[in-house]
């Protein structure tokens, strides 16, 4: 008979790394490790809850890549109830928690294939207490199961009332229950030391993400506003021409750092503008790691720097926080339906978890924090090949190729201008009144335009533009959907940022044909 050496984790205590990496070297034969939890602890927004998901946002994917480099099982004791929920609510610490930890674990097992098993329990019960009767029926049913040969998700997933108790004698586990305190390493700081540190007169912005899409366009403005902006970037996905025409500014420096990494910025800054992402489908496909790494690590230490500095914070967030969702249009009390295993739950829940964290900080320290959940936004800059719609279409077109739809093409989407997104960021940057809202749920913006198109209207609106200006059209292909979990209705609620003065002007069809002549030059 075979003997398992087990680290069995309770999740709301993951251990110290120095601590766990010296046991893992005195002894060689451990065999799993097994994620627990307390339940009767994870109420509401009580201490517990937080450590829990800071643990699964920070902590679990660290304890993931020791099992990945030493071939260990993995066994995921994750609570069920986290649907109906959102990131913002009472219960995020829970269920964002479970969701995040999900997102982590799935990542693990769709894109290398670890092998990782997730047991979905019922809160109620209280596992610490039960463990011997939860692990043995996992190990026999799960650890000694045969890996699937395709590298699928649900085929890791097993309801706890699907197991079957055998004999809670098999293994001692009691000498074995290990509890530490995970540390994270600020040793190594990068310090930006801005050329201005003063700039008395000035405003001063961070952002990060400043040489993206949304990110250089959103630089642009407030230079022209005399602001004095410090933009840091990784370049991770995006292209450097963006900021080109920013250097001639005197008021505008940038940064090339990871914001994953520890960092801080010398001298006062009265405000921090978080748009740092793995925004497009081509990229979180292909970097699903670095999206929640992005997501999470970077949203924290932004958080941090605005907490050293006493700066407002406005947090990037997406309207993928609200994933399938059930009810059109969408408003920023609706909780959500996002599947935190699917296709694209790295980048789900890397911006769910960030509004989270956001929330811990209001909770906590009181930062003055704004978040806005941007729906799909569109204009001149954006990178033609990013797999987004329209991108697609007029790549496309410009190379005479057929505009490729996924699926009917009955599903829809809202596209807010690039001009008309950034004037509702600058909204929430500048708004002192929503600095008076005493919930966090009252900080949280939708952030686009509230018409709604099908995919298939987009796509004979632009090919109305393509015949105008190229004298030809190109046919519309439909193929298969390969995203199940891809959204069929996005349309924003716009209510709350119009009471703040927005007014959306620019049609679908006018931006279109602008972002058609700009690629088309």
């Amino acid at each position: 008979m075979k003997h398992w050496v087990l680290f069995i984790i309770n999740f709301l205590y993951i251990f110290n790394t120095e601590a766990f990496f010296l046991t893992s070297k005195q002894n060689d034969h451990i065999n799993a490790l097994i994620f627990s939890h307390d339940p009767m602890l994870l109420e509401t927004d009580s201490s517990y809850a937080q450590q829990y998901f800071f643990n699964a946002a920070f902590k679990f994917p660290l304890l993931l890549q020791y099992a990945e480099k030493h071939t260990l099982p993995v066994i995921f004791l994750c609570p069920t109830q986290f649907d109906n929920v959102g990131p913002l609510d009472k219960n995020a610490y829970t269920t964002e928690g479970a969701r995040v930890a999900l997102a982590w674990a799935s990542a693990y097992i769709r894109f290398r294939n670890s092998d990782i098993r997730i047991i979905l329990m019922p809160t109620e019960k209280k596992s610490l207490i039960q463990l011997p009767h939860l692990v043995n029926p996992s190990l026999n049913k799960i650890i000694h199961q045969t890996n699937v040969p395709e590298i699928n998700v649900e085929n890791r997933m097993f309801f706890l009332n699907d197991l079957v108790y055998e004999n809670e004698n098999s293994y001692n586990f009691q000498n074995i229950i290990e509890r530490f305190s995970l540390e994270s390493d600020n040793s190594k700081v990068l310090k930006v030391i801005p050329k201005n540190k003063q700039s008395e007169n000035l405003k001063r912005v961070a952002i990060t993400g400043g040489a993206g899409f949304i990110g250089s366009h959103l630089v642009k403005k407030l230079l022209d506003l005399n602001y004095y902006v410090i933009a840091l970037d990784s370049f991770l996905c995006c292209n450097k021409e963006n900021i080109k025409p920013l250097l001639k500014y005197k008021n505008f420096e940038f940064h090339e750092i990871d914001v994953t990494q520890p960092y801080d910025i010398e001298g006062n800054l009265d405000a921090i503008i978080h748009l740092a992402s793995v925004p497009s489908p081509q990229y979180y496909y292909k970097l699903p790691f670095e999206t929640l790494a992005t997501g999470l690590h970077g949203t924290k230490n932004a958080l941090d720097l605005a907490l050293r500095k006493n700066a407002r914070f406005v947090f990037a967030s997406s309207s993928e926080v609200y994933g399938d969702p059930e009810i059109s249009p969408q408003t920023e009390d609706y909780p959500g339906n996002a599947n935190p295993w699917g296709m694209r739950s790295q980048y789900d829940q890397s911006k769910r978890g960030g509004e989270t964290l956001c929330k811990w900080y209001f909770d906590n320290y009181g930062l003055d924090i704004r978040i806005a959940r941007i729906f799909n936004t569109y204009g001149p800059g954006m990178n033609l090949h990013d797999g987004r719609v329209v991108t697609n279409f007029i790549a496309a077109a410009l190379d005479r190729k057929p505009m490729v739809i996924y699926g009917s093409g009955n599903q829809t989407r809202s596209f807010s201008f690039i001009t008309n997104t950034i004037e509702q960021l600058l909204i929430l940057l500048e708004n002192n009144e929503i600095a008076k809202a005493q919930l966090i749920q009252e900080r949280v913006f939708n952030i686009g335009n509230d018409e709604e198109f099908t995919i298939n209207e987009v796509a004979i609106k632009l090919n109305k533009i393509i015949e105008k200006y190229l004298g030809y059209l190109v046919s519309i292909n439909h193929i298969e959907q390969i995203d199940p979990t891809d959204p069929k209705k996005r349309k924003p609620c716009l209510n709350r940022i119009k009471k703040l003065g927005f007014n959306s002007t620019i049609t679908l069809s006018q931006g279109l044909e602008e972002m058609f002549i700009f690629f088309g030059k």
